[in-house]
């Protein structure tokens, strides 16, 4: 869990997906958050994620090969 002083609180775990809070939009999941500049750079960040995790053969949560 990430909490921000503006009070933002962002829930890093579980899968990847896309967030929207007040301050923009997140890529957020596998213990990661990253800030995209709108909803087709959110899809583009975890098509390649996902794409990369397949090629690593990291299939669980923060790349793990456990599911």
């Amino acid at each position: 869990m990430l909490n921000f002083n503006d009070g933002v609180s962002i829930d890093t775990s579980g899968p990847l997906r896309c967030v929207s809070r007040h301050d923009g939009l997140y890529v957020v999941g596998d213990g990661m958050c990253i800030p995209v500049a709108d909803g087709k750079e959110a899809s583009e960040t975890i098509r390649e994620m996902l794409a990369g995790k397949e090629e690593h053969g990291m299939t669980g949560e923060n790349g793990s090969n456990t599911p």
